[in-house]
């Protein structure tokens, strides 16, 4: 299905497809990490499944017209917020 309304949502399905295909192994690994490992924990995990995967592997996802028109929207009000945040990174930089 083309996705010219929301060009990131293949991207988006893959990854988010992926986490759930891992999700009861991360919850059980997660639950065992100190703080300072869970985010590194998080992207190894996903990281090393990515790599099991068969060729051309696709999550099983629906998405709705009007789910794909609120998730564009949430990504693009999230995208606005970490834009603005680098730009005063940058201005406080110079």
């Amino acid at each position: 299905r083309g996705c010219a309304d929301f060009p990131r949502l293949p991207l988006i399905t893959w990854l988010a497809g992926l986490v759930r295909k891992v999700e009861g192994e991360l919850v059980s690994a997660l639950a065992r990490a100190s703080g300072e490992e869970v985010v590194p924990l998080f992207f190894r995990s996903v990281q090393q499944a990515s790599k099991s995967l068969p060729d051309g592997w696709r999550p099983c996802v629906s998405v709705s017209q009007d789910r794909l028109l609120e998730l564009k929207q949430i990504s693009e009000v999230a995208s606005g917020k970490y834009r603005a945040a680098q730009e005063e990174i940058n201005q406080r930089e110079l």
